[in-house]
């Protein structure tokens, strides 16, 4: 889990979660105790892309190669949302 780099206090799990969900779109996160603002590294938001979105994937492919994706969409959208649940664990923060 992230932490500020003001004051040392760690970032919530699901402060950590809410930002770097798709409808934020990585925003700024403030830590509650001194109100600094972080961003989120750039190579955060590459492993998040990549655990959220290319893992799902390839997971399908591995596993199901030869049924059409239309046919297992709900299994890489139940992948993608389950990988979105260990982002928080991923991200670091920089001023």
């Amino acid at each position: 889990m992230p932490k500020c780099n003001n004051c040392g206090r760690r970032f919530g799990y699901s402060h950590v979660l809410k930002t770097v969900s798709a409808l934020s779109g990585y925003r700024s996160m403030v830590c509650p105790a001194c109100q600094h603002a972080h961003t989120i590294t750039l190579a955060s938001r590459f492993a998040v892309s990549l655990l959220v979105v290319v893992f799902p994937l390839l997971i399908r492919m591995m596993f199901f190669p030869e049924q059409p994706l239309p046919e297992t969409l709900a299994l890489v959208l139940l992948i993608a949302v389950c990988a979105l649940f260990f982002t928080p664990l991923l991200v670091k923060v920089e001023k």
